[in-house]
């Protein structure tokens, strides 16, 4: 007798509509003020303690969000959706998620130290490159010569715009170099995350993410023995903002998402980043952008649209299908 696997309500493919797009689209707007909040808590805290910070602190947040859910949902007998139980190959997916993440802001945040804000975000912005390998060797995306052309088109345009403020030299290439392998290890964050997704909601994943990273750390931030909070309002202020908007909602829109788009895909939309710093500067500083620079926002946005036209920049049916298939598989 064949066995049927039925597909539960929340494993079946979600179609991405404008809203998604939107919505990835305010994230990476919410991600591209990362740097400069980053900098004004390094004025009183160290970039070690300000990555524990904003692990910890996020833990906490999604942790009373979690609590306050769970109440509400047993003041109001409503029914809640079944608890998958934890394998052991999903726990060791969530420390390998955790280490990349910590990985990747611990690295990101040193750059900073080390080099200036434009040279570390195009070199952290070759994130969808890492990305689209690894959802190729790992994960077993396909993807056609039009997503390929336009990713290839988007990180040109990425570099183009940022290649007037880059600077290459001996006491900046640590730095430069921490920029680049924090775009890995943020491509291996994204990729687990996307695995996980298959299986666990969002908030889930963001708890136990933050709180492992926040225990991977915790040895760092003892031994260097420095200040772990700001001293003054404004020190503060920027963590809060960098937790809240960086680390709570842009995290919560990318994990969301990562449900009906491929994580390369998903990574491509960090290209806008240095779009929406050359924009602003140009509306907020009156600074002048140059015909390469226009040239480069028309090859950027061309080259995303080309690949969300191409195939592998959401998931299939068939993919999901085989993802819950092996699952299964693997629990009985």
């Amino acid at each position: 007798m064949t066995n049927v696997i039925e597909l539960p309500a929340e494993k079946t493919e979600q179609k991405p509509t404008a809203i998604a797009y939107f919505l990835m689209l305010i994230a990476v707007c919410i991600l591209a003020l990362a740097p400069i909040l980053i900098r004004i808590c390094e004025q009183e805290v160290p970039p070690n303690a300000i990555v524990f910070d904003r692990f910890w602190m996020t833990a906490v947040i999604i942790g009373i969000w979690e609590a306050i859910v769970t109440i509400y949902s047993r003041v109001s007998n409503s029914v809640s959706e079944p608890q998958e139980p934890l394998t052991v190959s999903d726990v060791g997916l969530f420390f390998l998620a955790a280490g990349f993440g910590a990985s990747n802001i611990a690295v990101w945040t040193w750059s900073l130290t080390q080099t200036n804000i434009a040279t570390a975000n195009l070199l952290h912005n070759l994130t969808p490159f890492f990305a689209t390998i690894g959802g190729w060797l790992f994960l077993r995306h396909s993807f056609d010569r039009k997503f390929l052309i336009g990713l290839v088109l988007s990180l040109i345009g990425s570099i183009t715009i940022g290649v007037e403020d880059f600077q290459m030299s001996p006491d900046s290439l640590m730095g430069d170099g921490l920029a680049l392998l924090s775009a890995v290890f943020y491509a291996g964050n994204v990729l687990s995350a996307e695995k996980l997704r298959v299986k666990f909601s969002t908030t889930k994943i963001m708890f136990w993410s933050c709180l492992l990273r926040s225990l991977w750390m915790l040895p760092i931030v003892f031994l260097f023995k420095n200040n772990i909070f700001p001293v003054s309002l404004n020190g503060w202020l920027a963590l809060m903002s960098l937790v809240i908007l960086s680390q709570v909602l842009a995290l919560a829109i990318i994990l969301h998402y990562l449900k009906c788009f491929s994580s390369g895909f998903v990574s491509l939309f960090f290209l806008f980043d240095p779009i929406l710093a050359a924009i602003l500067a140009w509306i907020i500083f009156a600074e002048k952008l140059s015909v390469i620079n226009w040239f480069a926002l028309v090859v950027v946005l061309f080259g995303i649209y080309l690949a969300k036209s191409g195939q592998g920049h959401e998931k299939t049916t068939n993919e999901t299908i085989n993802a819950t298939i092996n699952e299964t598989v693997n629990e009985s």
